[in-house]
């Protein structure tokens, strides 16, 4: 079987697999009442951004959009579709894995370019009616995130290789924030009207950027990493919808290693002590030391605050912050029944006074604390802009 074929049929069979997941998690009433609205209304709203830029874009600098756009541009990685069981078989065949791999990076680097000039097509009406682009600012910009959105694929793809969990993240954090420097120099450049000049960083991007790609394509090792990648990109939506479901538990897999929070697991009130105290204490460690719990309530504060500004019309701002505001409670008062009381030798604190007392205060105290900051983060949206 040549390259070509034997990547078509896993091109296939991870369609495949992504269309059961879609399918599993929606039926025809979800396509009709939910996703063709969302569509049709998208679609209308796009339109008239061709016609008027959107009131919520004023006062919002072109820096920030730019941003915006390279935040997104992060989503995305050099698939090769190799399986567990090809270690042995690609070893062996080495001519084979080379060709069938190469394919792959290029199959990844068309797919990322779709990815970025979709995104690009979308924010277009901003930028040539609200931000006023000439022809060439807007070209220049476009290829720019083209040869840059490549360049941080190959980027991700080493950093994948470093093998400690907390010396990755902060790798990633520092080449996020390099990587973002040099598109900032680059926004310096077109707004100075230097465009000989950005169209040799973009040149120059591209080159950079085709080169580490077709190095990764043409390198041998490393097959255990890709597959760990492949798996990993498989099983993306998935973990999104885990991710985004309530009613699952995220449990968090053991680790070996102290909690950076409250590692020697001290008390908190050490005076006073009382049976409310005690499961307050028992609630905000584990809440604290859980990460899948506190992403999980910043997730549900940032995405509500990100929905409150971009929607205009101010009764639904209300809707979203008081469906946010009974989506925390809802929460909470879940998390913190799974914490103190559903295991086995401590569920018959459940009938006690104390718990019920610890439950409201926790509860409404996180709720609060939510609520407040994307109230006052809404209102001096509104109020400044």
């Amino acid at each position: 079987m040549s390259a070509g074929k034997l990547l078509t049929r896993r091109i296939k069979n991870d369609l495949k697999f992504q269309y059961e997941v879609f399918r599993s998690i929606s039926d025809w009433t979800i396509v009709v009442y939910i996703l063709i609205p969302i569509m049709v209304f998208v679609t209308i709203q796009y339109d008239s951004w061709w016609n008027e830029a959107p009131s919520w874009i004023e006062g919002v600098p072109l820096l920030t959009v730019l941003c915006a756009v390279y935040i997104l541009m992060w989503n995305g990685m050099l698939r090769s579709y190799l399986q567990e069981a090809d270690q042995i078989f690609l070893v062996k065949n080495q001519g084979l894995y080379l060709r069938m791999k190469r394919l792959a990076y290029l199959l990844a680097i068309c797919k990322q370019t779709i990815f970025v000039v979709i995104l690009y097509g979308i924010i277009s009406p901003i930028l040539l009616n609200y931000y006023r682009f000439v022809p060439i600012e807007w070209a220049i910009y476009l290829f720019y995130f083209i040869g840059l959105n490549w360049f941080i694929v190959t980027i991700k793809y080493e950093l994948k290789k470093i093998q400690r969990k907390f010396i990755r993240i902060i790798v990633s954090i520092i080449s996020f924030i390099i990587i973002g420097q040099i598109l900032g120099a680059m926004y310096f450049l077109v707004q100075q009207r230097e465009f000989w000049l950005s169209t040799i960083v973009t040149i120059t991007t591209f080159a950079i950027s085709l080169h580490r790609t077709m190095n990764l394509a043409n390198y041998k090792g490393e097959i255990p990493l890709e597959i760990s990648i492949e798996r990993e990109a498989k099983l993306k939506y998935i973990q999104f919808i885990y991710q985004l479901s309530f009613d699952i538990e995220k449990v968090k897999p053991p680790s070996s290693e102290k909690p950076l929070l409250y590692r020697n697991s001290k008390r908190m009130f050490k005076r006073n002590r009382t049976p409310v105290k005690g499961m307050v204490e028992l609630f905000l460690k584990v809440f604290m030391r859980n990460s899948s719990y506190w992403l999980t309530y910043l997730q549900t504060c940032s995405v509500s605050l990100v929905a409150i500004i971009v929607v205009p019309p101010l009764w639904m701002k209300g809707l979203i912050f008081a469906l946010m505001v009974l989506m925390l409670v809802y929460w909470l008062e879940l998390i913190f029944e799974k914490i103190t009381v559903m295991h086995p030798l401590s569920v018959k604190y459940k009938e006690h006074e104390s718990y019920y007392s610890a439950k409201r205060k926790m509860v409404w105290t996180l709720t609060t604390i939510g609520s407040s900051f994307v109230f006052f983060i809404s209102i001096l949206r509104i109020v400044l802009y």
